[in-house]
């Protein structure tokens, strides 16, 4: 391999748009296409729950594969070929080389499906070289930011959600027939059977990529024959006569038989076939077809037994110059797949790479690996019970001995049923392999609460959409289909891919997240999918599919839904019509954990939310967070009074992320209206009088519940003392320290209010008063307009310093400088677009701070028609951010 080749490979990066940049950048382009050219392609297909022996050329006395049949006829076999014996655990190995346990996706659910973020991937060593790359069917590796394909090196991607059709976070009613699915992250809506989507789909794309040239990596991932096991009638009719899930799975198989046929053609008639790599493999031990035949195994799908994990491997390439179609029986992994596709393709390894298994392209070629007769390997994943793995909970595989559970002992070559233990009789052999495993656990053991975390707030993802799939839980089954969410539990699914049984779902555990960004973020709660578009409380109707059905949904008696996020914890009350419960809340960037629960009026937990939207409101540029920006007052002074809809209305169509209130009345009305826009609610002004024996309106204790999970804040006007008096610090204190400690029961944060005339007349009065409160969610609200009026302004950035660590939000407005409004020929209260002040060295100065909060424009004492004004502060407002950002 040249340097310039290997230089490239050091710079290898996770993300297949760096790596492009990369190859692109560093790799003489001359060069470059004489070696694409001269490349195989790579089409790998993998099926779902398809066991070694559901294929006619393995021996099924039922079931027909013709097409299959050709192939194996075709291909080099190796017959002594493992996986894990679960699907995640074996898509990760085979994408990322890495043993599952290492690479972090060693489960089906529960939080633990995701590849860590550091390793390249198959598709990500296939873009280094050039070479196009596209997925089809069954991704199973993560559906947010930073796990889909998209994010892992796949160009092209049309898949489905979750771990098949009809799981939680699949389109709602999915049925295998004229389904929505996911191209590029994007819902569209495929006419057809899915299997048959998934190859018309990769077959139009590979022909695109020989139509331009380029070399291509097709990997073709089915969710058939996984169940549930629907199925076109006309496939599962030559089956009648078996049990009718028994000819639904293998009539999945004859669907699949069929389009490998038409992939077969196509390549034919393109020219393709001789230079192309055909990969056909399944991902896990047998389901649907063992009572009829399991070639002669012990085990099934999730098994450590050999039913559990040997599976059929095919690969041919007929312009290869590889050694004659034919069986190879010498024990091989999942995780030789990508080493092996390196050397063939003349790839270059990812800089660093370590990977467990070896290329065998010494075996496809005709030589001798002698090596391979000396290594054990281990088998394991999380398993049904326990989704941390368990010490022993294993395999071990050397050779044609099988140590299971670290302490039975089978010979497969003189007794593939594995009926007899010989463990007492090979003590040695026994030793052997538990010394190894011991050597293997000890390096993967510290991995197993390295836990990958979904990313929320992400530039990429925004918003994002968790579901009940990928909670964080100890055990392997969570609330994982539609029938979870219907029947909430109560009654145990069968649809034949858990051979060994399917334990009761768990109802509510916690998401492991990472914060990708300050700011703030609005989270919804639902016990239905939007596109459900039910009520959380509500019962839904049977579904009847195409080819099967879903029963009816249960109601669910909640009244109150609650939200645990970090330090955030907060609860609101769900009407009988709430298709949502959401919450606005402040979110510092880091990881944490997520955590949702509805409530009956008793405040039993009667289950999580199993759908979660997550959406980072703030404003962006090009990926830069901008403080969000509302009006704070329109309303008392629009001159022409609209309504409170009117308002919200307004305010959304001008880009106004939300408003602010004045005082305690009208806070349900005005949250209503501002909800159904779509728009936040900041912040409430409320007056707190030292001079009054109950210094603030009792309202406040009816009206903080409303405010629940919003983000929003009471900005506080403190009267009845001059600023001169300190000596009512200690009165304004007490109260403030109440008023705080009611409002952080409910998420509510209190910011000290600046105003001329008042107690805290100047900024720094409010900073003084906020240290010695001493809350956590208390802090200062700015107001240039008050600032300006009672200030200097040649103070400013070292006022702006000052109150930074205690600054919650800032309001502005058009104005003139301190001097003139001082001398009396100034305005201070104007158009945001209007005034001599140089509002962009005050923005810069803030920006400067670090400030990340929410700006309010001060509309008080404006006269005319709200529309007017609000419409030039906008512009005025989006032509400061753009000077900033130019500057």
């Amino acid at each position: 391999m040249n340097e310039n080749h290997r230089a490239i490979g050091n710079l290898l990066k996770r993300h297949a748009v760096v790596w492009v940049f990369v190859f692109l950048a560093f790799t003489p382009l001359a060069a470059n296409e004489a070696n694409r050219a001269d490349r195989p392609n790579v089409i790998f297909v993998l099926t779902d729950d398809q066991g070694y022996g559901d294929l006619s050329c393995h021996g099924n006395p039922v079931l027909k594969t013709p097409s299959l049949d050709r192939l194996h006829n075709q291909s080099i076999r190796f017959t002594n070929f493992h996986v894990s014996p679960m699907c995640t655990p074996t898509r990760g190995e085979l994408l990322s080389g890495q043993d599952a346990l290492r690479c972090g996706a060693y489960c089906a659910c529960s939080g633990r499906t995701f590849m860590r973020e550091d390793l390249p991937t198959m598709a990500d060593v296939f873009v280094s070289a050039g070479y196009r790359t596209g997925m089809f069917g069954k991704w199973h590796l993560g559906d947010n930011h930073p796990y889909r394909p998209q994010d892992r090196g796949f160009a092209q991607a049309v898949y489905h959600l979750g771990w098949g059709i009809t799981s939680t976070p699949d389109y709602w009613n999915n049925d295998y027939f004229d389904d929505h699915f996911r191209h590029n992250g994007k819902v569209k809506e495929y006419p057809g059977y899915c299997t048959d989507v998934w190859f018309n789909e990769a077959t139009s794309w590979i022909k695109r990529c020989a139509e331009k040239q380029e070399p291509f990596f097709a990997y073709i991932a089915t969710n058939a024959p996984h169940g549930p096991f629907y199925v076109p009638e006309k496939y599962r009719k030559p089956y009648k006569d078996q049990p009718h899930s028994v000819a639904s799975f293998f009539g999945m198989i004859a669907n699949l038989d069929e389009n490998m046929a038409k992939l077969d053609a196509m390549l034919t008639e393109t020219g393709l076939a001789e230079n192309t790599i055909l990969v056909f493999m399944t991902d896990n031990g047998g389901t649907g077809g063992i009572k009829v035949f399991n070639a002669g195994m012990r085990g099934a799908k999730a098994s450590y037994y050999e039913g559990g994990h040997r599976v059929p491997f095919f690969l041919r390439w007929p312009g290869g110059q590889l050694r004659s179609a034919g069986s190879i029986d010498t024990l091989t992994r999942g995780q030789d797949l990508l080493p092996t596709l390196i050397d063939l393709c003349d790839l270059q390894e990812p800089a660093g790479a370590d990977f467990p298994g070896v290329s065998l392209a010494g075996l496809l070629h005709g030589r001798k690996q002698p090596e391979l007769s000396t290594r054990m390997q281990v088998v394991q994943y999380g398993g049904l019970v326990n989704t941390n793995p368990q010490k022993w909970e294993a395999a071990v595989l050397w050779n044609q001995w099988r140590l299971v559970h670290g302490k039975e002992l089978y010979n497969v070559k003189t007794d593939p049923g594995q009926r007899t233990d010989l463990a007492a009789a090979q003590p040695d052999i026994v030793k052997k392999m538990r010394t190894h495993y011991e050597q293997w656990w000890t390096q993967v053991k510290p991995t197993l609460t390295q836990f990958n975390a979904l990313s929320i707030g992400s530039e990429q993802e925004n918003p994002t959409c968790l579901t009940s799939l990928d909670w964080l839980a100890p055990t392997l089954v969570i609330a994982a289909q539609p029938f979870d969410v219907r029947l909430l539990g109560k009654t145990k699914v069968v649809e034949g891919s858990l051979p060994l049984g399917r334990p009761q779902p768990t109802l509510n555990s916690p998401w492991y997240v990472n914060v990708r960004q300050d700011g703030e973020y609005e989270i919804s709660l639902r016990r239905w999918p939007v596109e459900a578009d039910a009520a959380i409380a509500a019962p839904l109707p049977p579904y009847q599919g195409v080819d099967g059905s879903f029963p009816e949904g249960l109601a669910l008696p909640a009244v109150r839904a609650r939200l645990k996020i970090g330090d955030v914890d907060v609860s609101k009350p769900i009407g009988p019509k709430d298709r949502a419960a959401t919450f606005r809340v402040e979110l510092t960037a880091g990881k944490t954990h997520l955590q949702t629960w509805f409530q009956d009026a008793a405040g039993k937990e009667l289950c999580g939310a199993f759908y979660v939207y997550v959406r980072r409101t703030s404003n962006t540029k090009e990926g830069v967070a901008t403080n969000p920006f509302f009006a704070l007052c329109h309303d008392t002074h629009d001159a022409k009074k609209r309504s409170l809809d009117e308002q919200a209305a307004l305010l959304k169509e001008l880009g106004y992320d939300g408003a602010g209130h004045l005082w305690l009345k009208n806070v349900a009305e005005r949250l209503k209206t501002l909800d159904a826009a779509r728009l936040k609610l900041f912040q409430i002004y409320m007056r707190l009088n030292l001079a009054k024996g109950v210094p603030y309106d009792p309202q406040l204790k009816e009206i903080l519940p409303l405010l629940a999970g919003r983000g929003a804040m009471l900005a506080i006007l403190i009267q009845g003392r001059s600023r001169t008096d300190q000596t009512a610090d200690l009165k304004a204190v007490d109260v403030l320290r109440e008023i705080a400690d009611m409002a952080d029961r409910h998420g509510v944060r209190v910011a000290i209010y600046h105003h001329a005339g008042d107690f805290t007349e100047r900024p720094e009065d409010a900073v003084r008063i906020a240290k010695k409160v001493d809350r956590k969610n208390v802090g200062v609200m700015f107001n240039l307009c008050h600032w300006l009026k009672t200030g200097k302004q040649q103070k400013m950035k070292p006022l702006l310093k000052t109150a930074a660590p205690h600054l919650m939000a800032v309001s502005i407005n058009g104005t003139d400088t301190a001097a003139e409004i001082q001398s009396g020929k100034g305005q201070w209260l104007q158009p945001l677009d209007s005034g001599s002040f140089d509002m962009i060295a005050f923005l810069r100065a803030l920006k400067e701070t670090g400030y990340k909060g929410p700006i309010g424009l001060q509309c008080y004492g404006i006269g005319g028609d709200a529309r007017n004004h609000l419409t030039r502060s906008m512009a005025a407002w989006r032509g400061f951010l753009k000077e900033l950002d130019e500057q």
